[in-house]
């Protein structure tokens, strides 16, 4: 059976939530979120991630699948601070 860090990737996806601007009354942007059958929530998914060395990895896996999902929608997308220490 393989490991929580080498389950990392597998499976994920993404949801959004949307952004309002409550004076027009409309939805601004999207907010990309990741989820994962692997993992029950996206924190013990990140910890994963800073544990095995791989969060830059995962943040990149991230935003790759939302660009892609939000097909052209206005975006938000989270990066992790761990993100910058790591290739």
């Amino acid at each position: 059976m393989a490991s929580p860090a080498e389950r990392l990737l597998e499976g994920l996806y993404v949801v959004f939530q949307p952004i309002v601007d409550v004076s027009r009354r409309r939805v601004f942007a999207y907010e990309a979120l990741v989820r994962s059958p692997s993992f029950p929530s996206p924190m013990v998914l990140f910890e994963t991630a800073v544990g095995a060395g791989r969060c830059g990895e995962l943040g990149r896996e991230i935003r790759k699948l939302a660009v892609v999902a939000a097909n052209g929608w206005p975006l938000f997308l989270n990066v992790h601070p761990q993100e910058f220490g790591e290739a």
